[in-house]
């Protein structure tokens, strides 16, 4: 009889436990089916409330999952593996300008291979090639000076002459000097800045702008020689380093006497003119010091092979480099020290106009 009560009473303690467990697990699965519900109820309320983890945003529902990739994507937008749609959509949605956010310096540039392989990329984030308006173009030179803060570089060309005001320009395109020294750091560094590298051009990366393109910026790479002569002048809300009115100036001389050498036609001629007229106008209206023409300054302009045949072509230019700050005669010579030396005369006047030089 006591073997009998003792067997009787473990299988009866066996079948109470296994009850217990059962329903403890029935209850355990009844919360959190409820737990499931609530969560799925509040996402469908608030969509983009979606609870944070080390990893970004991750929804522990399933039912979150699409809504978690396309906001994963989102915010990969500024590293170029999205469509014009999606860019333009996250900008209207956080009101930040993709690739901008990027501004803040990281641990260390990217490495020489990476910049070179290229940022991953598909047929729709080829760079646009239609002109930029004079705010697209500031905006692109406002993130150019964000990124490359701690690199030597000199924005020119259409760009720096829209910045500097020139409305009648919309370049395709920015256009850098960078010395020869550092030509893989501004690749590098612009890489790790989350800027797009273009695949096979490796003097080549784009930004995204607020209207959801990608604007190009081209590098163009000079003598560390000729770098040191460059002056630049660094803009006071962008941080941005521009080339100086003169160097524009000397920038379109060296074009000009090129484009003798080479016999071109008379229409390319007489659109390095307009341009030079405009810098000029652009000087006597400026009155700044670090953009007055002078023999240290204008050294392209001073040469024999740009002063004698330009002079002669478009006689109305010597005054006007009388006002940019050149002392020159009746003849076209500078004064004092002969036809291409000369002191600076601090000379005002000028009006704006338009330009159709390009480079």
């Amino acid at each position: 009889m006591t073997f009998r009560r003792r067997l009787f009473g473990a299988v009866l303690d066996f079948f109470s436990c296994r009850t217990a467990r059962m329903k403890k697990r029935a209850i355990k699965r009844r919360q959190k089916q409820e737990k499931k519900q609530k969560q799925a109820q509040r996402c469908q309320a608030e969509p983009r409330q979606l609870p944070k983890t080390a990893y970004g945003r991750r929804p522990a529902w399933p039912q979150a999952r699409l809504s978690q990739r396309l906001q994963k994507d989102e915010e990969t937008a500024s590293v170029g593996l999205l469509s014009q749609d999606k860019v333009r959509q996250n900008w209207e949605n956080t009101g930040k300008i993709p690739g901008a956010q990027h501004a803040a310096l990281p641990s260390k540039p990217a490495s020489v291979r990476q910049a070179n392989r290229g940022t991953r990329r598909g047929p729709e984030l080829e760079p646009a090639t239609t002109g930029m308006n004079p705010a697209t173009v500031r905006e692109v030179i406002n993130i150019i000076g964000r990124v490359l803060e701690h690199v030597p570089y000199a924005i020119c060309g259409q760009a720096a002459m829209v910045y500097y005001g020139n409305e009648y320009y919309e370049p395709p395109h920015v256009s850098i000097l960078v010395p020869d020294a550092s030509r893989d750091v501004v690749r590098c560094w612009a890489v790790a800045q989350g800027l797009n590298s273009v695949p096979g051009q490796p003097n080549c990366f784009t930004v995204v702008t607020r209207d959801g393109l990608f604007r190009s910026v081209r590098v163009k790479i000079i003598k560390d020689s000729s770098f040191d002569s460059v002056i630049t002048f660094k803009a006071t809300t962008s941080k941005a380093r521009l080339m100086t009115l003169p160097g524009l100036a000397n920038q379109i001389a060296r074009a000009y006497v090129a484009d003798l050498k080479s016999q071109t036609s008379q229409r390319r001629q007489q659109g390095f003119a307009r341009d030079m007229r405009w810098v000029l106008r652009r000087i006597a209206a400026v009155r700044a010091d670090e953009h007055w023409l002078s023999p240290e300054t204008a050294k392209e302009v001073l040469k024999a092979e740009f002063w004698l045949p330009f002079t002669s072509s478009f006689p109305e230019t010597v005054l006007m480099f009388a006002h940019a700050g050149l002392d020159v005669d009746e003849d076209g010579c500078l004064m004092d020290d002969g036809c291409y030396g000369g002191q600076v005369s601090p000379r005002r006047g000028g009006e704006l106009t338009g330009s159709l030089w390009a480079f």
